[in-house]
């Protein structure tokens, strides 16, 4: 499910900047201004995706992080019981 709406989110994004493209090529501007514009255009869109996706990175270690914390417990707690079993043969 993630993964669908991962595609989702890209295909957004590639679609706005082949929009935001085709725009600014079929505006009437010059060639320089043109090519400044889009090239800004790419720049701020850059950015939005690179703090998207260091957002779900950060996302993805908090996850990893839980989920060794309880698998670390959980072991923990099989160890103490294999010991209490043992101690009581």
């Amino acid at each position: 499910m993630k993964n669908g709406k991962l595609k989702v989110a890209a295909g957004f994004v590639v679609g706005t900047l082949a929009g935001v493209a085709i725009g600014y090529l079929t505006a009437p501007s010059s060639g320089k201004s043109t090519r400044e514009k889009i090239i800004k255009k790419g720049d701020d869109i850059t950015g939005e995706i690179k703090g998207y996706a260091e957002e779900k990175v950060a996302m993805m270690k908090d996850l990893y992080n839980e989920s060794i914390n309880k698998m670390t417990g959980k072991g923990k707690k099989s160890v103490e019981e294999d010991k209490n079993l043992v101690s009581a043969n």
